[in-house]
This record gives structure tokens, sequence and C-alpha cells, in this order.
């Protein structure tokens, strides 16, 4: 079976969330440099984008203007984490512990040799644990 990271939080998310998730992720992809050499997007470009949106939740609701400008942020950062989640997909060459130490959570397959999976807020609490964030 070939393990997938799951990305539907992006789009379900509070924005807190979403930086807090996507900072486990790149932390995980930086300390695993053995098994995803060459990231795409690099990411340089994901933390950039993640420092622009999370500078763009701090200034929200000073004006319309803010909060579109924030919603266009979050839409390019979740689209380059859903490229790199696409990198992640085959670099991780079907193995669950590479995908998992990739710090994105698995995605739940229809019929899981696994009896359990964690939550998503318990995959991300976890993950934070263990990485230290």
């Amino acid at each position: 079976m070939t393990e997938k990271p799951a990305i539907r939080w992006h789009n379900t998310d509070s924005d807190i969330l979403v930086i807090k998730n996507i900072s486990v992720v790149l932390k995980a992809m930086a300390d695993n440099v053995a098994i995803y050499p060459d990231p795409n997007p690099p990411l340089a470009d994901i933390q950039l984008a993640l420092d622009n949106f999370s500078a763009a939740v701090r200034t929200v609701g000073r004006s319309p203007a803010d909060t579109i400008n924030k919603n266009s942020l979050r839409k390019v950062l979740t689209s380059q984490v859903r490229l790199l989640a696409s990198y992640v997909t085959v670099a991780c060459k079907g193995s669950l512990a590479n995908l998992i130490l990739s710090g994105f959570p698995p995605q739940k397959g229809k019929a899981s040799p696994w009896a359990y999976r964690p939550s998503r807020k318990d995959w991300w609490s976890s993950m934070a644990n263990i990485l230290g964030s």
C-alpha cells in the first residue's frame, strides 16, 4: 500500500493550527535530510511563505484589505505545502516510518493494517512533543 500524507487539514484548520502544523513539518523535514534530500519546493521557500502568513495573521482585523491579504498568503502557503506533500509521497518510497518522519500525518486508508491511528489533534500534539516545538 502506498502511504500518502494527509493534506485536508490545510483547508479545515484555523490559521494558528496551520502555522503550528506546517512548522512541525518543516522541522521534521529539516531533521531528516537523509530521507528527504531535495524537497520540492525548497523548505526555505515554504518557511518564507509561512513567515509572511504568520505576520499577516498577527495584523489581521485592522482592515478588510488585511484579511484579503492574509487569505491570499494562506493560499500561497498551502499550495506550496501540497507540492511538498506530493514530494513526500514519492520520497518516502511507500514506507510509513519514512512518511511519519516527514512530519505529515499519514492519510487514513480504507483498509489500514493498524487498529488505531490517532486523530489529527493527537497526531500534531505528539509530533510537536517529539520534535520539541
